[in-house]
């Protein structure tokens, strides 16, 4: 609800309050969450779940409160909860795509989430394409070494593609474009 709060405050110094106040509800939640360590495995994904619905939130408010420097952590602990039904990757992608994030920093964080998503065979091809494409853009100007790992990968990924999951044709044109 504080996040709600946050995006339709009608001021700036009203959003970043309730992003500090989602923040700190988040931080007591992780501190809830790490004491859960020993508990039933039944009880243990439910808090994993909880946690890793929380996480986007977290990022958000971060981002929002210009708090670069935690946002590879973020990541981390995303990555680390990363499970088969997770949205919470697909969410802080977007977020860093759409935010006012530093260039360097964004790079760092969906580079950080692609490397992941393609050594656990991620199942949406089409994302994973499009955040290629969107690496690629972007490192043009800053890392050619990036560039020519992110083809490579891509190419790789393109070739061994399930069937039901394959590259996106236009996202192919566009490598092939560029």
């Amino acid at each position: 609800m504080c996040i709600n709060i946050a995006r339709l405050d009608e001021t700036i110094e009203g959003q970043l309050q309730h992003y500090v106040f989602t923040r700190n509800h988040i931080e007591g939640f992780r501190r809830m969450h790490t004491d859960w360590t020993g508990r039933s495995e039944e009880e243990t994904k439910d808090m994993r779940e909880k946690f890793d619905k929380l996480l986007p939130f977290d990022f958000e408010g971060a981002t929002k409160l210009k708090k670069w420097d935690e946002l590879d952590q973020l990541v981390d602990e995303a990555i680390s909860l990363d499970a088969q039904n997770s949205f919470a990757l697909e969410y802080i992608a977007d977020i860093v795509m759409c935010a006012t994030t530093p260039q360097t920093t964004a790079l760092n964080v969906l580079h950080q989430i692609v490397e992941h998503k393609i050594t656990v065979q991620y199942s949406d091809m089409q994302k994973l394409a499009t955040w290629i494409r969107w690496l690629i853009q972007f490192s043009l100007t800053r890392d050619e070494t990036l560039v020519e790992t992110l083809l490579n990968q891509a190419i790789e990924l393109a070739k061994s593609a399930d069937p039901g999951n394959q590259y996106s044709e236009a996202e192919l044109e566009w490598l092939i474009g560029e």
